[in-house]
């Protein structure tokens, strides 16, 4: 994310000013990122945000519930951390909640976890260090403003293509039943 670039004090930057050697394990690195990194989001997003969404709304029968609940629980599940760095991941899950409920699905939210991973790991690889971004310990609270302008930036533009395309966020229940017979 960008707040990687940001220095957490100023006797600690999170990222070099300085580009990192490009070796066969910066290579490595990059090509797992490149192709894996949409898998990994993407399966986060079907789980926090497709599989507990749902089950946190059909529980609790609350909107709020339904985007709350999953984004502690994907905070929680990045990791042993400090309160930025939780509150830096409960934020994005809030963001990536409310993209699901806006737009009716998760395309919006997976994009939005692939592109944010790539940059992260992308400054880590060219500029840091990819162990402390794979397992953040300290952080600080300047990540908080940083990954909710982006998310939010994110989010206003994905309403925007929705809307200007037309989106429909409800189904017709009538289109999901089988035809007489066919069945």
């Amino acid at each position: 994310m960008v707040s990687a670039a940001l220095p957490s004090s100023a006797s600690d930057p999170q990222v070099s000013s300085t580009v990192n050697d490009f070796t066969s394990t910066t290579r490595d690195f990059l090509l797992v990122v490149v192709l894996l990194t949409p898998l990994q989001a993407a399966g986060e997003e079907y789980a926090f945000r497709g599989y507990l969404t749902q089950a946190f709304g059909g529980l609790f029968r609350s909107r709020w519930a339904a985007v709350l609940g999953p984004a502690v629980l994907f905070a929680l599940a990045h990791g042993a951390q400090s309160a930025p760095v939780f509150f830096d991941r409960f934020a994005f899950g809030i963001v990536a909640g409310v993209l699901v409920v806006v737009t009716g699905g998760l395309e919006a939210g997976i994009a939005m976890h692939v592109l944010n991973n790539w940059l992260a790991f992308g400054l880590a690889l060219a500029f840091g260090d990819m162990g402390s971004t794979l397992n953040p310990t300290g952080g600080s609270w300047w990540s908080l403003p940083t990954t909710l302008t982006q998310s939010l930036v994110y989010l206003g533009l994905a309403l925007l293509v929705a809307r200007r395309r037309g989106l429909q966020t409800t189904s017709n229940p009538a289109v999901l039943v089988a035809p007489r017979g066919l069945v």
